[in-house]
């Protein structure tokens, strides 16, 4: 999220030689710029007004612009789906991010009403709403309310649930909310119904929020009816619940639960308790058609409608689990997961039967869950795993193929085509083939993050943001950073 103060610099490469080292190269192209985010072909920026939207194609040629008003307030640029979310102040916009269209605009401004009576001054602020998305569903999240809405244009989806006002423990700060801070939850889209879950009105109204209840409710995706509402699944944490194969719902709980039910009619099928251990990693998840179940002492897959273990190891709470042969999310696709402090290696099992394979030990300071990486010609695959210092390729029998490191402390990677990686630090940024002996390409060049690398951008293609000189100034154009396109030799 940026806010009239802070301006970063856009780079957008296409790497086609691998020198070990080279000067930044002749800009073809300089364009001022803000925030960016890649979708697909497209890189979506803040002009440094902060009053439009620019999309630009992967050789940096403007492709359209969307006016946002104001440049009050906050701005934030995400994905929902195959879309661009914009937060421009008080107003959440949905852009087709091909051709520049407005999809939806939803108003993210909460009512004062929908707070408490403040405690040390008479304008309490509203705390913004927030979109959000899991599992094929959407969501408008506000202090005491909770709404589905339509992923494709933001539009609602049945009516806003209401939040139960609750008695807080303590009011200590300017406009707190009554409503529970969990407002609601998405499980998922299971074909023609949207599942969500939130706090039940009638049954906690005027409680202490340690005793609010949970409600789960189905919506028809398509006119917002309800199909039904049960309160069996029980609480349940977004990121452990979501839609199996075979009409299936699972919803796992920290606080050591996972209940299966069919989606459709909200029947339990089976439920199984999550044994907790200190510091271990939960992981509920799609693979294939099965469901991988990993608690504090085992990690096994599970037939999503019937409960079976096709096969189920003891692992202890200190390891991580990755399987071999999947490319499925157990593999750590999302570079943004963190891991637990407590995790000091990954145990890589056979999908089929659960054998070891191998183990990654976990340099000390490694935060990141290791990403999976293939090659598409049906080479190398296996995990990148990055450390404080390092980022490093590793086949499926956890053998180390190759990496690449720094002086400093890095800053992040981003991964490309097979086991392709931009890395940077404070003072440079590299680009490696994890798995090549040739040597890395290095710029001194410092930049806030790398938004994308290769993919859609074609081979090599990368897209940078680097910081302009100083505070955001918005009578000096050298502190609006400016996006600057290249062609690497």
């Amino acid at each position: 999220m940026i806010a009239p103060g802070g301006a970063t610099a856009l780079v957008v490469l296409a790497c086609l030689g691998a020198p070990s080292r080279a000067e930044e190269p002749r800009p073809l192209r300089i364009v001022p710029a803000m925030q960016a985010i890649q979708l697909g072909a497209t890189t979506a920026l803040w002009a440094p007004d902060l009053r439009s939207i620019l999309g630009h194609d992967r050789e940096g040629q403007r492709l359209w612009r969307v006016a946002t008003g104001d440049p009050g307030g906050p701005r934030d640029l995400a994905r929902l789906g195959d879309n661009l979310l914009a937060e421009a102040g008080g107003e959440a916009l949905l852009i087709a991010p091909g051709d520049g269209r407005v999809l939806g605009r939803r108003s993210i401004i909460a009512p004062v009403a929908a707070r408490a009576a403040p405690t040390t001054s008479d304008l309490p602020v509203p705390e913004p709403c927030r979109v959000t998305a899991h599992g094929g569903a959407c969501a408008l999240r506000c202090p005491c309310s909770f709404e589905v809405v339509r992923c494709d244009d933001l539009s609602p989806l049945g009516p806003a649930a209401r939040l139960p006002a609750v008695d807080p423990m303590s009011l200590t700060h300017v406009g707190a909310s009554r409503c529970p801070s969990f407002s609601g939850a998405l499980l998922g889209r299971a074909e023609d119904v949207v599942i969500t879950s939130f706090p039940d009105t009638p049954a906690t109204a005027g409680k202490p929020f340690f005793g609010v209840s949970e409600i789960v409710v189905a919506r028809d995706a398509r006119t917002g009816e309800e199909r039904w509402r049960s309160s069996e699944p029980g609480f349940f944490d977004e990121a452990l619940a979501g839609v199996a194969a075979d009409g299936v719902c699972y919803a796992g709980s920290r606080a050591g639960t996972l209940t299966v039910f069919d989606c459709q009619r909200a029947t339990v099928l089976w439920r199984r308790p999550l044994a907790r251990a200190r510091g271990s990693a939960l992981q509920i998840e799609v693979v294939g058609d099965g469901l991988l179940v990993r608690d504090g002492v085992s990690v096994g897959l599970f037939d999503p409608r019937t409960g079976h273990a096709r096969w189920q190891v003891d692992l202890p709470p200190d390891r991580l689990a990755l399987l071999a042969g999947s490319a499925g999310p157990a593999d750590g696709g999302a570079p943004e997961r963190s891991l637990p402090s407590a995790i000091r290696s990954a145990r890589i099992l056979r999908l089929d039967d659960g054998a070891r394979l191998g183990e990654i030990v976990l340099p000390t300071g490694t935060e990141r869950w290791p990403r999976r990486f293939a090659d598409p010609a049906g080479g190398t695959s296996g995990w990148i795993v990055m450390s404080p210092k390092r980022v490093e390729a590793y086949d499926e029998r956890g053998q180390l193929l190759g990496g690449v490191g720094s002086s400093h402390t890095l800053t992040d990677y981003v991964a490309g085509d097979a086991a392709d990686v931009a890395v940077w630090d404070p003072l440079a940024l590299t680009v490696a083939t994890l798995t090549s002996t040739r040597p890395a390409t290095a710029w001194n060049l410092a930049p806030a993050r790398v938004i994308a690398f290769e993919g859609a951008l074609g081979p090599g293609g990368l897209v940078v943001l680097v910081d302009g000189r100083g505070p955001w100034d918005p009578k000096d154009p050298t502190t609006f950073g400016e996006a600057r396109f290249y062609r690497i030799p």
